[in-house]
């Protein structure tokens, strides 16, 4: 294991750097970067006035950037899950560095209010069906997201076209209903380890049929 791998805290979670991803999987920080910016997944990115809270409450984070992306369990687990070759080995290095925040998580389904998603459901077929981006109803969407530990959305105005919407419904709603018929209650930690399980299958059928 890598030395001086540094975890920081960012409001409730604990979320590492670019550089602490690629010194655990031994990916460059170029490939994860551009990992990132082909995907539409979450991540924190802060500046301003939330960078200087963020130094000021983690005091050994350096940096002369005006903008730091943050990285927690399950946006890491998105990223790595996006690597064809390696991913299932970066999963364990990602369990164990991630430990305590796993073995946390089952807490977060504590959280979770299943009228308040089935209502986030209806506000996203409202927005299919009048085929319009209405912001208020993104927002309330955004706050039921996060308000019932499914994830961390970008602010309501990240959302630009119905591509999003059918996005977002997927990565919240859908696999959540998913782990509802399971019996699970929905939390980001088993969002995302569905959605990497769910991408590596069909990587590996679009292998098995020489696409990829």
């Amino acid at each position: 294991m890598v030395n001086n791998l540094v975890k920081y805290t960012h409001g409730k979670e604990n979320v590492i750097t670019i550089e602490t991803l690629s010194k655990l999987i031994g990916v460059s920080e170029t490939d994860i970067f551009m990992n990132i910016l082909e995907s539409n997944m979450p991540i924190y990115k802060i500046e301003d006035e939330d960078l200087i809270k963020f130094k000021r409450d983690n005091p050994s984070f350096k940096t002369n950037l005006e903008t730091a992306i943050l990285l927690d369990y399950p946006m890491c687990l998105e990223i790595v899950g996006r690597f064809k070759n390696g991913n299932i080995r970066f999963w364990h290095i990602l369990e164990c560095f991630f430990k305590e925040e796993i073995q946390s998580s089952l807490g977060e389904s504590n959280s979770f209010d299943y009228n308040d998603f089935y209502k986030g459901i209806e506000f996203i077929d409202r927005i299919k069906q009048d085929n319009k981006l209405e912001k208020k109803l993104i927002g309330d969407i955004k706050d039921i997201i996060e308000r019932n530990g499914l994830g961390y959305m970008k602010s309501r105005d990240s959302i630009t076209s119905n591509l999003g919407i059918l996005d977002l419904e997927y990565r919240y709603f859908y696999i959540s209903n998913i782990l509802i018929e399971r019996g699970y209650k929905p939390n980001k930690y088993r969002i995302s380890e569905e959605l990497v399980k769910r991408e590596s299958l069909e990587n590996q059928y679009l292998k098995d049929q020489n696409i990829l």
